[in-house]
């Protein structure tokens, strides 16, 4: 009797091992699963963020470029005025030493 009782304790050892075993298991899958899912969530907000960065990258280029090209505009903009006024003020002397030029021949044929 006493193997067999050895042998009955044995098999409700293993039987008892064998069921912690399997729940052991299970609650590792479960675990498993959760981590996934906390893993596709992660990826998800990584992923959102990622994206929200690099709308952040292309507005901020966009702003740059519209800003080179406004600073480039307000050059060409300086240099024509600085042209058109120096232009005028040749025009304004040529037309000055024009009419000084009249007068003096309109003078001059009248003595």
């Amino acid at each position: 009797m006493e193997m067999e009782e050895k042998y009955a304790k044995i098999k409700d050892f293993e039987a008892e091992k064998k069921s912690q075993d399997e729940m052991s298991k299970a609650e590792l899958l479960e675990a498993l699963c959760h981590s996934q899912t906390r893993a596709r969530e992660a990826e998800k907000v990584a992923q959102k963020e990622n994206n929200e960065k690099e709308d952040m990258i292309n507005q901020f280029m966009k702003q740059a470029s519209q800003l080179f090209a406004y600073k480039q505009w307000f050059r060409i903009l300086q240099l024509e005025a600085t042209r058109n006024s120096k232009y005028h003020q040749q025009r304004v002397l040529c037309s000055g030493f024009f009419l000084f030029w009249i007068w003096c021949s309109r003078f001059l044929e009248w003595h």
